[in-house]
């Protein structure tokens, strides 16, 4: 194959802390209980009292206001609005800024841990074995094109 240039494997370098709850939890995109379409709720708040976390919602669609209360593992909890099977697993996303973290992620054939050290409170190197697995690569992409079309024309 002499003469066609190849295209550079896709590298992603690791270089700056970044958590979920720090960079992505500010805006959750989730299923409305009351219409069903897409609503936004807000970063959780720890209510030390009720020791649970109090997660607030709006729908542009219906203009209902909801209260979700949920335990530490709010993410498993709420009914996220991007979320699809891949794998046997359930692959999902809080919104459109995450849900490109992972395709980087994911999609990169070269992932280069630049912190110097190992920490499991990072975004990627918390995730799951199934979704760093090269085997999986393909329906995970797949998977990531369904939710990016689940962003559409109805969600905030």
């Amino acid at each position: 194959m002499l003469g066609i240039p190849r295209a550079k494997p896709k590298r992603l370098r690791i270089d700056r802390q970044f958590r979920l709850n720090d960079e992505f939890a500010h805006e959750i995109l989730v299923k409305c209980p009351g219409c069903g379409g897409c609503a936004q709720a807000f970063k959780p708040q720890w209510d030390e009292k009720k020791r649970q976390y109090s997660i607030s919602m709006s729908c542009s669609h219906c203009a209902q206001q909801h209260q979700f209360a949920t335990d530490r593992d709010c993410w498993n909890s709420l009914p996220l609005w991007l979320n699809t099977n891949v794998c046997g697993e359930v692959l999902w996303a809080l919104n459109s800024r995450y849900l490109l973290a992972l395709q980087d992620f994911i999609s990169a054939c070269l992932r280069e841990n630049k912190l110097g050290h190992y920490s499991n409170r990072h975004l990627y190197m918390s995730l799951p074995g199934w979704m760093t697995s090269k085997k999986n690569r393909t329906d995970l992409l797949r998977g990531l094109k369904r939710l990016r079309n689940r962003l559409g024309g109805d969600c905030v």
